[in-house]
């Protein structure tokens, strides 16, 4: 703690101010706007000053400009809207604020960053931010920018396409096939422990709601365009050895075979629950197809001979896998989970995976399986890279993402994807999805 000529007690850990209202006695001089940091930091607090109304609204300064890791803070008496401040993120214009609202920002929960540390500074994006204010755009924080929405100080983040993904990597599919596209969805909420818990309650929920899910539908969807007719299938909950239910863990599948009971297409779920100190729902939705294996299990097919998903049929899919992974199925534990208070930014991760799902005997050759064997990525272009087996990447977006919004950053993702496999021409436009 350091504190100003006035009495201002200053916490320069995590931006918080408590101060000291006294008025200054008649032998101290007045504070002024900006005063007690560089000539150009004050000037753009005395132009933030003036354009959020000056002294009308802002009141006068009662104590000197604070600084933290973020940025710059200056508080004032108010009027109206009760007491007010000035502050600037590094590197961004100042803006005034009503305190209400940055207190708001100041108690954003989170772990292991939280307030001002997690979701930054309010941002300039009008003149003045007032108490009433319903969202605020934040940044400056660990967790990137995003916008503060009040009253039930609910951070949600701004919607981006990291080139990274972690789980993607570390959690393999439920099993090897020719292809699987999945979406694994990590919700950090902030939940009381007893919140945890698979039930047999929620397993019913789980079980009502998953045949009503757009995934569910893609297997018939992508059938029918290949000239099969599959009936909507049953949503099974799978045993056996690799298979793990529990309190904490729940797995449901849905599966097309032949006659002779090869799998050619499942569609799998699996929610696991954390545990501990740990705070993150994970949620893998995930389509997988063997493409001779499917052939033959929609024979006679009157369709063309190749089998191959398209590349519009892999953002297809991510979308449906997108929305059961963080709408349906986390519906089943709480009403609206757009609503849950986050800890850290909630992440969608977005893979396409090709694999040789046989069995090899002694001195077999492997078989070297790449993406344009099972998918049709001409819609790009020709690459130069015709080796690619895989891509992951994560999305942060808001848990709410309406179904538009997620069907253009699945192009997003899919289309960059795409440039990293070679295709340098690639463009959103080319999978028609985009309006």
């Amino acid at each position: 703690m350091s504190a100003d000529r006035q009495g201002t007690a200053v916490n320069t850990v995590n931006g918080s101010l408590t101060i000291n209202n006294t008025a200054p006695t008649a032998t101290e001089r007045p504070v002024e706007v900006g005063e007690g940091t560089d000539s150009r930091t004050r000037r753009e607090f005395e132009e933030a000053f003036r354009r959020a109304g000056g002294e009308g609204r802002l009141g006068q300064p009662i104590a000197l400009v604070a600084e933290n890791d973020l940025g710059r803070i200056q508080y004032f008496t108010g009027t109206g809207d009760g007491s007010v401040l000035i502050c600037a993120l590094y590197g961004q214009k100042a803006v005034a604020v009503s305190e209400a609202v940055w207190d708001d920002v100041v108690s954003v929960p989170g772990h292991p960053f939280q307030g001002l540390q997690a979701v930054g500074f309010p941002l300039a994006r009008t003149d003045y931010i007032p108490a009433d204010a319903t969202t605020v755009e934040v940044g400056g924080g660990e967790w990137g920018r995003g916008l503060v929405v009040r009253p039930e100080v609910r951070w949600e983040p701004r919607p981006r396409v990291v080139m990274e993904a972690s789980q993607a990597r570390q959690m393999p599919p439920v099993e090897v096939a020719d292809l699987t596209v999945r979406a694994i969805a990590l919700l950090p909420w902030d939940l009381d422990e007893d919140g945890f818990e698979i039930t047999r309650e929620i397993r019913r929920r789980l079980e009502r709601a998953l045949p009503r899910t757009k995934l569910s539908t893609m297997l018939p969807l992508l059938s029918s365009r290949r000239g099969g007719s599959v009936a909507a299938l049953e949503w099974i909950r799978p045993t056996g050895f690799g298979v793990h239910q529990s309190g904490r863990a729940a797995r449901y599948d849905s599966a097309l075979t032949t006659r002779q009971g090869e799998v050619a297409a499942r569609t799998s779920v699996r929610l696991i629950l954390p545990a501990g100190r740990e705070r993150i729902v994970r949620v893998f939705a995930e389509f997988q197809v063997n493409l001779e294996t499917w052939q033959v299990a929609l024979t006679p097919a009157t369709g063309a001979a190749d089998f191959r998903i398209t590349a519009t049929e892999i953002a297809e899919l991510w979308q449906a896998a997108w929305e059961a992974a963080v709408v349906v199925v986390p519906g089943v534990f709480v009403d609206d989970p757009a609503a849950v208070p986050l800890m850290a930014p909630p992440m969608v991760e977005l893979q396409v995976k090709s694999d040789d799902p046989r069995e090899y005997g002694p001195g077999e050759l492997l078989r070297l399986v790449t993406l344009t064997k099972v998918v049709d990525l001409s819609v790009f272009g020709t690459s130069a890279d015709t080796l690619a087996q895989e891509g992951a990447l994560t999305v942060v977006a808001p848990v709410g993402f309406d179904h538009e919004s997620r069907r253009q950053l699945t192009v997003t993702a899919l289309t960059r994807l795409a440039r990293a496999w070679g295709y340098v021409d690639a463009d959103e436009s080319d999978l028609g999805l985009v309006r």
